[in-house]
């Protein structure tokens, strides 16, 4: 099974839920960096590759949902 491969600026989502990241580095100790929202505070984590999946976006999803 390949790993997946983000490059910066995709928007990815942890595949438990949570907030969409964005992708902001692709060179660090797990390989990526992600940066977030959590309100109006920019938050940023590294996260296992394997524990993220694509996200289309808040603003998307909500779209779709209406």
């Amino acid at each position: 099974m390949t790993k997946p491969s983000f490059k910066i600026g995709d928007l990815v989502r942890l595949k438990s839920g949570g907030p969409t990241m964005t992708v902001s580095s692709t060179v660090g100790t797990n390989g990526t960096k992600w940066q977030w929202f959590a309100g109006k505070k920019m938050e940023w984590g590294s996260f296992p590759v394997d524990s993220l999946v694509v996200s289309i976006g808040d603003d998307d999803a909500k779209s779709k949902t209406k």
